[in-house]
């Protein structure tokens, strides 16, 4: 079972920063997921919330600032304890961090396509990764449209309140390669129905001993997880 590391080391460091990547990969991290959105001057930026309120403080959209603007605020500043100041990554400085070998799940924030031609930069600042790409949304015409730049890429349906029937049919018409989903919607019946289809699946948030034993016996290919070192824990 892999073990992906959400947002970085993210139990560790503030999320999706340098600090969580790094951490990451010290703790033996062999594949990481982190969020991107598009900032106003087109630069791809690693962030979860489609606003910097709750890891900076501040009302700031990212769609409607320029990087350099972006950069300006303290995403640490949501992290009890965290010391340092952590400023938010464009998708190319994250991946210099993380490497060319580390398998990376891109998530692709852009729920009704409000940022235009975000899926064609995606898949430029991740070609030459090749293989060791995945690429994931909860908008599927999202990942529709990415499929019709590539069809060749590697894509995960993330599945959000909808029922497995139509998950299934949504991976089926993007030729998708994963059903990305919720640790509470698993059970052994769906990996085996995913399995038969061709489809891996991707288990969120998985961060204790007893939840990773849970995702394990019911066939799970892999679990996001904010705590990297959770591998050796539960082996």
């Amino acid at each position: 079972m892999l073990y992906i590391a959400h947002r970085g080391a993210s139990h560790y460091a503030p999320e999706n920063t340098a600090a969580a990547f790094g951490l990451a990969l010290e703790m033996g991290a062999k594949a990481v997921e982190l969020d991107v959105h598009l900032s106003s001057d087109g630069v791809l930026v690693v962030h979860h919330d489609y606003d910097l309120k709750r890891t900076a403080g501040v009302d700031v959209k990212i769609g409607e600032h320029g990087f350099a603007e972006l950069k300006k605020h303290n995403i640490a500043a949501h992290f009890s304890g965290w010391k340092g100041v952590e400023h938010v990554l464009s998708l190319e400085q994250a991946l210099e961090i993380l490497g060319p070998d580390i398998m990376l799940n891109v998530e692709i924030k852009n729920d009704g396509g409000i940022y235009r031609g975000m899926e064609k930069e995606v898949l430029r600042v991740c070609a030459a990764r090749g293989e060791r790409t995945i690429f994931s949304s909860f908008d599927h015409d999202t990942l529709r449209r990415l499929r019709e730049l590539d069809s060749c890429a590697h894509i995960g349906v993330l599945v959000n309140g909808m029922d497995f029937d139509s998950a299934f049919s949504a991976a089926a018409g993007l030729k998708a390669e994963s059903l990305n989903f919720s640790l509470r919607k698993l059970t052994p019946e769906v990996t085996h129905l995913a399995k038969d289809a061709g489809l891996h699946t991707l288990i969120y948030t998985v961060n204790t001993a007893s939840e990773a034993a849970r995702a394990k016996e019911c066939g799970a290919c892999g679990v996001f997880t904010n705590r990297p070192d959770l591998e050796k824990e539960a082996a």
